[in-house]
């Protein structure tokens, strides 16, 4: 149904009548409001709202509710959000009840027993979107069973991977792994009954053993058990010339010795898999971190790793780590544009999504944004920073957010 405020009554009665095209509508009473009725619709206006629905009885629910019937109010489940005046606000008050409508009308055959037991441990979602002193926020709510938190146990923690990041990082999004060992080999086990899921989870181990000769869950999976953060770094040597960026993975592991091993077969896997010559190891020494790399024989890096401290590693696509993440000053979080979006929010939390938009668009050929609109481009050099992350609000309720700070005009110039 939809309920909207009105200014001028007879207006929107007219405009509602003519959702069905030339049909008259046709009237009764119920409880002292004149509901008016068509093949496909129902409505009624309620002091300035008018109400609109596809079946008289939903128009007749809002009309006892109006007149004291138990309103989702009563029920004190109402998201609270921290925005001051949302531009559009979203609820679903009963989420579980929600999927198991939407599934049983689809058939379950699709979601495992761990995917619904995930989807019932949630018991209702709210978003809010606002628009104010130069930025657009997203925030989110979510209700947790606080029965299923215990069994869940999502995890929180406070990032190391910012402190060391550059701080010219263009994008950044971290995670917590101390739970993914055992979270994986949940999935893992739940795609068996799935032939769609088992053919990815198959497809995925493929790519991995072809591109690097490693075993997915043991010379990977097996020591990821810290955080792990991806970022893409500007680059003063990289390999695509067109593209001054690189791919960097930052993982902590509290078992070095495997992860050691791991990149010991990468190293191996490399030199049987290209011709001589083509590529060449090599060890070299940047403020104090040793760095192994994989060079052309023009002199450019295709993959570097170093250890940045004993529980550590970084590894580098496209340049070394060398010029990209080591001896370059400030950290991640010391930017300003990451520590004002970052600082809204509370250190400990599930994670971040940061993107440098104004230093990203700066790397986009001249050529390529002259093929953009006028009002694209304006659109394009407005944008300025971005950051998602989420967090327990309380003991059973999860708060998302993500903000988008735009440039003032005058700075565009």
């Amino acid at each position: 149904m939809i309920i909207a405020g009105i200014k001028d009554k007879l207006q929107a009665l007219s405009f509602a009548s003519k959702m069905d095209g030339e049909e008259k509508p046709t009237t009764y009473d119920y409880k002292g409001v004149e509901v008016s009725t068509t093949t496909n619709n129902a409505f009624a206006v309620l002091d300035d709202f008018i109400v609109v629905a596809p079946v008289p009885a939903l128009v007749e629910k809002i009309i006892d509710t109006e007149q004291g019937a138990p309103s989702l109010q009563d029920q004190g489940i109402e998201p609270q959000f921290s925005l001051d005046q949302p531009f559009i606000q979203a609820f679903i008050p009963s989420y579980a009840n929600l999927m198991t409508l939407a599934t049983a009308e689809q058939g379950a055959q699709g979601l495992s027993p761990q995917l619904q037991a995930s989807l019932s441990m949630i018991s209702n979602i709210g978003y809010a979107l606002d628009f104010e002193d130069n930025q657009i926020q997203i925030q989110g709510t979510m209700d947790i069973d606080p029965a299923a938190i215990s069994k869940q146990q999502p995890t929180m923690f406070t990032s190391t991977a910012i402190k060391k990041l550059p701080a010219d990082t263009l994008m950044m999004v971290n995670m917590d792994l101390s739970r993914f060992n055992q979270g994986w080999s949940a999935m893992v086990e739940a795609s068996q009954e799935i032939p769609e899921s088992k053919r990815v989870f198959d497809g995925i181990r493929n790519l991995v053993k072809r591109f690097t000769g490693l075993n997915l869950e043991e010379d990977l999976v097996n020591w990821m058990d810290e955080e792990f953060a991806l970022a893409i770094i500007p680059s003063s040597k990289p390999l695509v010339p067109q593209f001054p960026i690189s791919g960097n993975f930052l993982v902590g592991t509290s078992k070095p010795a495997e992860a050691t091993k791991s990149l010991t077969k990468l190293d191996s896997f490399i030199q049987k898999s290209v011709r001589p010559n083509m590529v060449n190891k090599s060890q070299t020494k940047v403020d104090g971190k040793d760095i192994t790399q994989w060079d052309t024989f023009q002199k450019q890096t295709v993959f570097s790793y170093g250890w940045l401290d004993k529980n550590t590693l970084l590894t580098s696509i496209g340049d070394s780590v060398g010029n990209t993440a080591i001896g370059k000053g400030q950290s991640l979080d010391q930017n300003p544009k990451f520590k004002e979006l970052a600082s809204q929010f509370p250190q400990k939390n599930f994670g971040y999504f940061y993107w440098n938009l104004a230093d990203s668009v700066k790397l986009i050929p001249p050529a390529q944004l002259q093929l953009s609109t006028p009002g694209q481009q304006s659109f394009i050099q407005s944008l300025d920073a971005a950051l998602t992350t989420s967090f327990f609000l309380d003991d059973d309720t999860i708060e998302y957010n993500s903000i988008i700070t735009l440039s003032p005009p005058e700075s565009q110039n």
